[in-house]
């Protein structure tokens, strides 16, 4: 992913993980293989019901829409920018014991490539 939209991939995700946890922890993590990189943000918060996984993805979706502020796109733009880079996103949620949301992105998508003199001098 191009550096602008990794930057956003996590601020939203990290945003998410602030704006629902009044009280406990955030916890942010990375690791990286061989071949891909993976963050994760753990959080304490409200967590997400079982009936609304499905549709948090959506434009616009907000759970609880009085009570926070925002428009309902940052998991959509989330969504959209790991798939589009052949990436996963996997949310382990439950309401009220918080959620842990794992972006992994193949390697060769977060590497920059060599400009063409530097490849051109190997």
């Amino acid at each position: 992913a191009d550096a602008s939209r990794a930057g956003k991939m996590i601020y939203h995700v990290v945003e998410n993980a602030l704006k629902f946890t009044h009280k406990g922890m955030v916890r942010i993590a990375g690791s990286a293989s061989r071949d891909q990189v993976t963050l994760t943000v753990e959080d304490s918060g409200i967590g997400i019901p079982e009936e609304s996984k499905e549709s948090i993805y959506k434009p616009f979706a907000r759970l609880e829409p009085q009570n926070y502020y925002g428009l309902g796109l940052g998991l959509t733009i989330v969504y959209e920018v790991v798939k589009l880079h052949g990436g996963t996103l996997k949310i382990d949620s439950a309401k009220g014991k918080g959620t842990t949301m794992s972006i992994t992105l193949p390697i060769q998508m977060v590497a920059p490539r060599p400009a063409k003199a530097e490849a051109a001098a190997v």
